[in-house]
């Protein structure tokens, strides 16, 4: 829960900061943040491949492994296209807005620069989900196991809703 109020109130602060400072870097914000999350991919990449467990869990479990992803992201992007119905929105920026699965930086970052108001809808989305996940995880857990647990959470299993995921699904 704190960690909710103190994202909200981050994003707050930087939509004031953004609104009203007229501090010149902020011109290229999207640069910014473009260059952080790729660096931050790198890091991700470098720590998975350093790591020893994470690969003996691939060989013990196999590509079986790898249909959570892709279930995730293909019920992510079913989801929102079919979500999209509610809105009266295309399916291809439904899609799109599903894509980010839930990984809020990135997706609102990239959809921005094509679309504004999407990008804010991306945003906006996978904060919700995030937040879902967070109440979610704990019920989900304890009736359908681990794996639906983790789903829920999206690209946001592995930093903010791991706490909650490792507290009722187990490591």
């Amino acid at each position: 829960m704190i960690a909710t109020v103190w994202m909200v109130g981050v994003v707050a602060l930087g939509l004031i900061a953004g609104r009203f400072w007229p501090f010149a870097p902020f011109a290229n914000v999207d640069t910014w943040v473009m260059g952080g999350l790729c660096a931050l991919l790198v890091l991700v990449g470098l720590q998975l491949g350093r790591s020893k467990t994470a690969w003996q869990t691939v060989r013990q479990q196999g590509f079986y492994i790898l249909l959570l992803p892709l279930a995730v992201l293909v019920g992510s992007i079913g989801g929102s296209v079919l979500a999209r119905l509610a809105i009266s929105m295309s399916p291809i920026p439904a899609g799109a807005v599903g894509a980010g699965v839930g990984w809020y930086s990135l997706s609102a970052t990239i959809i921005s620069a094509a679309d504004a108001q999407l990008g804010v809808v991306a945003f906006l989305s996978n904060i919700l989900r995030e937040i879902i996940a967070i109440v979610l995880v704990p019920l989900l857990s304890k009736t359908l196991g681990p794996w639906p647990a983790i789903s829920t959470a999206g690209a946001t299993a592995m930093d903010t809703v791991l706490p909650v995921i490792a507290h009722s699904a187990g490591s």
